[in-house]
């Protein structure tokens, strides 16, 4: 999965792209990672993301486009499965 398209404004029904996320990891935890080199086996882990650090990114998301992340969501370890959890709560409240 690899989108590098930016958008710039953030309406809860406009998804969240791959590389929006890895500018998010960077701002909220530091953690530098390229978007096409992430892929359905990348883990949070493995491009130093820990749980705090996810609970910043999850907490940038919910404030910048106005929707609640479920629990779960600080529980998912893989990057791809994070981003299709946060797409599918954006198109439910889009």
């Amino acid at each position: 999965m690899s989108d590098n398209q930016v958008t710039t404004a953030h309406p809860a029904a406009a998804g969240l792209t791959m590389t929006e996320l890895v500018q998010l990891l960077a701002s909220e935890t530091g953690a530098v990672a390229a978007a096409d080199s992430i892929d359905d086996s990348t883990t949070f882990e493995d491009i130093g993301v820990d749980s705090l650090g996810l609970l910043g990114v999850i907490t940038a998301i919910e404030r910048g486009r106005g929707v609640n992340l479920p629990e779960e969501s600080q529980q998912l370890e893989r990057v791809t499965e994070f981003v299709s959890m946060v797409n599918d709560n954006l198109r439910k409240v889009g």
